[in-house]
């Protein structure tokens, strides 16, 4: 019974930390339990199997189903097809690492991706010296300062409208309005989140809220967000710009990848857009580079 009651406990724990995981909307504790939802997941699976030794079957049946109703939100993420999309335009994200080594193949795979919207973070003058084919390849660009991480860009093909270009406070956020061929015009954001709690993540978010409710027309959007895509800071900011994140979940910062992956490059869309979304080797970057062909 001792023992029963001993690991009791520690499903009740694990559980309330799940449940805590749900709550990154109103304490910033949440998104950091948010990150370990899929071992949190498991976890408590393992213990609710514990719990049948000693003929517990009631209490590891609840529990478990808890699990993998929690676990396998997370997990279909990862599957599902992607509709064939013919790409009338696309975007490519990346966080460039502010001190990495020359990498001359990404600037040539950016450039032939023939991406009409580069979204960046962590640009330094580094990177601006030994990528210059990559921006001087796009005559419309624009730059922020993030005092923590060098400079959020915005690269584009298409120009940018007449003093829209806007930095956010110097907290990691760019925006640029462009017109398009066909006359419409859209937002162009890039971000950079810090990470989560213990770090400021939360009240970053809380900031780009109003300042991305504000744009008076179609937002795309991509940027590292240093956050899950079940994690609540993500969902926030595809509400305050009224967009919707696309694609499957990819690891897109695989020194972490051998504990859990971490979909933490995302892009996002106005909701009647289509898109198809891959990812791209790092090339001297810590994070892999999100591609992704859609239609407006």
């Amino acid at each position: 019974m001792k023992a029963f009651l001993s690991v009791f406990v520690i499903v009740i724990v694990v559980l309330a930390l799940l449940a805590g995981s749900y709550a990154g909307r109103w304490f910033p504790f949440g998104d950091s339990l948010a990150v370990v939802r899929p071992m949190l997941s498991a976890g408590l699976f393992a213990l609710a199997m514990l719990l049948i030794i000693w003929r517990g079957i009631g209490f590891a049946a609840f529990f478990s189903v808890v699990a993998l109703i929690s676990g396998g939100q997370v997990a279909v993420g990862f599957y599902g097809d992607q509709p064939d999309v013919n790409g009338d335009y696309t975007l490519y994200q990346k966080n460039l690492l502010l001190r990495a080594w020359p990498r001359y193949s990404l600037a040539d795979d950016i450039l032939a991706s023939g991406a009409d919207f580069v979204t960046l973070q962590e640009v330094s003058d580094h990177n601006k010296r030994f990528m210059i084919k990559m921006f001087t390849g796009y005559e419309h660009k624009a730059f922020c300062p993030d005092v923590k991480n060098g400079e959020v860009a915005i690269l584009s093909r298409f120009a940018f409208v007449d003093g829209s270009v806007t930095c956010a406070d110097d907290i990691g956020l760019i925006a640029a309005k462009v017109a398009l061929a066909d006359k419409r015009q859209v937002w162009i954001v890039s971000l950079h989140l810090r990470w989560p709690f213990p770090y400021d993540q939360f009240q970053q978010v809380t900031r780009f809220e109003s300042f991305l409710a504000d744009l008076d027309a179609p937002v795309i959007l991509g940027g590292d967000f240093n956050m899950v895509p079940w994690g609540a800071s993500v969902a926030r900011i595809a509400d305050a710009a009224g967009v919707k994140r696309v694609g499957p979940y990819r690891d897109t910062f695989p020194r972490l990848g051998f504990i859990s992956p971490l979909p933490i490059d995302q892009v996002m869309l106005p909701p009647s857009a289509r898109a198809h979304v891959e990812t791209r080797p790092p090339m001297g970057s810590d994070h892999r580079g999100v591609l992704v062909r859609f239609d407006l």
